[in-house]
């Protein structure tokens, strides 16, 4: 009596392991945080863009009145063309021969989504 026998203990599956963001730059995370009205009774949508390894937060953005694709790309071209601009002036050496492919693979997104190039 005095007692009450113990509930049976969930047993949880173990978690995988992480197979991406190895090493900073290897692999960036994007996610919109929530959403709320602006004074002005507009919706805004922070956006982030964080690399996976570091977990550094590259980018955060307020993205008001839609989260599009038209939108939201511009961010995405303005932080790769920034992580490549890094890249030529040394601070990820170690990504240099990354550099011309990246900048020709983002010419030619840029160029799909309509963004310039």
């Amino acid at each position: 009596g005095l007692s009450r026998s113990a509930k049976p203990r969930r047993v949880r599956a173990a978690a995988a392991g992480v197979t991406y963001g190895g090493a900073p730059n290897e692999t960036w995370c994007a996610d919109f945080k929530g959403w709320w009205r602006t004074l002005d009774g507009e919706r805004c949508d922070p956006l982030t863009i964080t690399d996976a390894s570091s977990r550094f937060l590259l980018r955060a953005q307020a993205m008001r009145g839609s989260t599009a694709q038209e939108m939201v790309a511009p961010v995405f071209v303005a932080a790769f063309r920034e992580y490549i601009a890094d890249v030529r002036e040394a601070r990820f050496p170690e990504r240099r021969h990354l550099v011309e492919m990246d900048a020709a693979l983002l010419d030619e997104a840029t160029r799909e989504i309509g963004g310039g190039g």
